[in-house]
């Protein structure tokens, strides 16, 4: 039998009113458990900030109670609680060095220099700063800044980290780092810390449960995975990540229509003829030929927009739709005579990650699945087939089914020079899918990282799950 996760933080009911009269939380109760990635996602203003500022004891709550550990920490001041925080603004010390700042909280503490000069190389050895121990703060670079903070904070050996939309003022090749980084920090620490952001990408890399929020509520809590698979309002549908959402009437249970046509899904406990939103994801749709489509249209216009295309199509005379569509041109492997399909991407690989690979790592990387073909329900991918060498270079890597539909797939194992490796944390990644810690898809590489197939590799009918 599982262990069962300790609640180390219970917001109960959180009200905060200021004086002019704005209510900016209503009534939020979240539990939180030891050792997890939590993020709060929301766009500004909506409550996310507060909420933290509450915990961390800088904002007293208008109503409702706090607990830490299962005892109301509400009146407790800021610095007698076993809690850190990490700025946007790093508020680093400029006239101490990098040594002295992680020191700062120890010295008031007036520990013995020994114990301060083990706890200070080891946050330095955490960051990958170890030889910066004696330069001054100014001179380093914002990625290096941040990393300084977060050992600040760490040294004094908290229960629960806050981050403050602590990646908002770094570039983004550089905030794409640090989402690594501090996933890393996470897991090495074994604590837990809280993320603000409103950053979707940031949320679905590194955490391992979001609560998504809007106007001062919690509109949904789950995994990366459930948030993006099954939002539940428009609301979440449209801020997660690129979206289509089409009305559409639920006929009977498992059965949709929209734009004169039904369609076979799978959501079960609605009214007869209820109105919905029907949501489709770019990745679930795509542009075949005439004979081989679900639904027919005119394509009037399409915009190319980076990982998407916006597209308009006229369905009737007179009716356009517009729909967001993935720009790869991957295709799901069709084994018709067993009904199945699998897919999955090629992906990159640092050299230094090889020999940590198992096939649950190489799955999860590939972002590989198989589904039967009519009801799609996932069926198992029970081999995978790989022989990686520590060494740079194109490899393949195979999957399949009990019943050999696979699919293979290429791998280009790169060197990216870190310092030390970085592990596998099974993180979510763009689309909701499984991944690993940088949802390592390939996108750059897709024209030449191309895949093959036992089936019909030129399958064309767009996977759509309404």
């Amino acid at each position: 039998m599982a262990e069962e996760k300790k609640k180390i933080i219970q917001f109960k009911n959180i009200v905060k009113s200021f004086e002019d009269g704005q209510v900016v939380l209503k009534g939020v109760s979240l539990d939180i458990y030891e050792n997890e990635f939590v993020t709060l996602l929301g766009p500004s203003g909506c409550g996310k900030t507060t909420l933290l500022r509450i915990l961390g004891g800088f904002l007293q709550p208008s109503e409702g109670k706090v607990l830490f550990d299962g005892e109301d920490i509400v009146s407790v001041p800021p610095y007698k609680r076993e809690i850190n925080t990490v700025f946007q603004k790093y508020a680093l010390f400029p006239h101490m060095d990098v040594y002295d700042n992680i020191a700062f909280g120890l010295t008031l503490k007036k520990e013995p220099k020994d114990v301060i000069e083990q706890k200070v190389m080891r946050m330095l050895r955490l960051v990958s700063l170890e030889d910066y121990a004696h330069r001054n703060v100014t001179e380093l670079s914002g990625g290096q800044q941040q990393r300084i903070a977060i050992a600040r904070a760490l040294v004094n050996e908290p229960s629960v980290l806050l981050l403050d939309e602590p990646l908002g003022a770094l570039d983004l090749k550089l905030r794409k780092e640090m989402q690594q980084e501090l996933k890393y920090i996470q897991q090495e620490v074994g604590i837990t810390f809280i993320f603000v952001t409103h950053d979707q990408e940031e949320a679905l890399t590194m955490s391992d449960k979001i609560v998504v929020m809007n106007a001062g509520e919690i509109q949904q809590i789950g995994t990366p995975t459930e948030i993006y698979r099954t939002p539940v309002n428009e609301f979440v549908a449209k801020f997660i990540g690129e979206t289509n959402i089409i009305d559409g009437v639920m006929l009977e249970d498992d059965l949709v229509m929209f734009e004169d046509k039904k369609y076979a899904c799978r959501a079960r406990g609605y009214n007869k003829n209820e109105k919905v939103d029907v949501v489709i994801r770019p990745e679930h749709l795509d542009i075949v030929p005439r004979a081989e489509g679900m639904l027919k249209g005119t394509v009037k216009s399409q915009l190319f927009k980076g990982m998407h295309y916006e597209t308009v199509v006229e369905t009737r005379v007179g009716t356009s739709i517009t729909v967001k569509m993935q720009v790869s041109q991957d295709r799901p492997v069709y084994n018709e005579e067993k009904g199945e399909k699998i897919s999955a991407n090629a992906f990159l690989l640092d050299v230094e990650d090889v020999e940590e690979l198992d096939d649950a790592k190489v799955v999860a990387l590939a972002s590989a699945e198989a589904w039967d073909a009519e009801t799609e329900e996932p069926i198992s991918i029970k081999t995978v087939e790989y022989d990686i060498k520590p060494e740079t270079g194109n490899y393949t890597v195979t999957f399949a089914t009990a019943n050999d539909t696979s699919i293979t797939v290429k791998l280009l194992c790169h060197l990216h020079h870190r310092r030390r490796n970085v592990h596998h944390g099974q993180g979510r990644g763009h689309g909701g899918e499984p991944r690993g810690e940088q949802g390592l898809s390939g996108r750059d590489l897709r024209d030449e990282l191309l895949q093959k197939g036992r089936g019909h590799s030129g399958e064309h009918r767009a996977r759509h799950r309404p």
